[in-house]
């Protein structure tokens, strides 16, 4: 991962019963410029769960980045 040189946004929600939020915060940190944006919802598909909240959060990451 740390070949990656993308900017990456890792989106986790914070009560993801499938993958704890701990586990999306190391590769958020393996990868060089990731950052980690936990969504306080339930569940494992954030996108589905709340999309309003992960299109909030991609849309800021990626003004930034395209600029």
């Amino acid at each position: 991962m740390a070949r990656i040189t993308a900017p990456t946004l890792v989106v986790q929600s914070s009560n993801d019963p499938a993958v704890p939020l701990e586990a999306a915060s190391w590769l958020a940190s393996a990868i060089p410029n990731a950052r980690l944006l936990p969504l306080v919802c339930e569940g494992h598909f954030p996108h589905i769960v709340d999309p309003a909240a992960v299109i909030a959060a991609i849309g800021p990451f990626l003004q930034q980045v395209m600029a």
